[in-house]
Parts: C-alpha cells; sequence; structure tokens
C-alpha cells in the first residue's frame, strides 16, 4: 500500500522569502557574480536546480548565459546585472 499526497498540498519547493530578499537587499549574487567567481554561481543555480526550484529548461539557459558570461570581455557588468535579475525573477516565480 503506498500513501500518496493529497492533492491540496504543493510540493513545489520553495525558497524561503527572507533568503530572497537578503539576497536582493544586499547584492550578495551580484557581488559574487561581479568578483567572477563563477564556479560558486554555477553550484549555485546547480543547486537551485537540484532542489527543484529551476526547471531544466531554466538550467540549461542559464548554464549557458553563465558560459557567455565567462568570456564576456566588453560590458560585463551590465551583462552581470541582467544575469543576476534573470535569476531573482526565476526565484521570484516560485
Amino acid at each position: 500500500m503506498t500513501i500518496s499526497e493529497p492533492s491540496f498540498i504543493s510540493v513545489v519547493p520553495m525558497i524561503p522569502p527572507i533568503i530572497i530578499e537578503l539576497l536582493q537587499k544586499t547584492e550578495a549574487l551580484l557581488k559574487v557574480v561581479l568578483s567572477r567567481d563563477f564556479e560558486f554561481v554555477h553550484r549555485f543555480i546547480r543547486s537551485l536546480y537540484d532542489s527543484g526550484v529551476l526547471s531544466a529548461e531554466a538550467y540549461d539557459e542559464l548554464s549557458l548565459e553563465l558560459g557567455d558570461l565567462i568570456v564576456a570581455e566588453d560590458d560585463f557588468e551590465e551583462k552581470a546585472r541582467k544575469f543576476v535579475k534573470k535569476i531573482e525573477a526565476v526565484i521570484n516565480d516560485k
């Protein structure tokens, strides 16, 4: 016999709102990206994927954009800000 969850219980992972607010208020993620700690940024988006916050499609898209950011020479700060905004948008949708 298996026990199934009632349909009214959401199993979509959620990042606590206070963590989202902390990331945005301190611009912590932006600071990490601007410092070019790409290994950490990749681990961060991988963690979002592994926890179910990011879909496979969103993870692939962000990974490709991270690759573009790694080799970016011109307008790095502007591209970094757009990249972080995209991550924040995905997180805020959860």
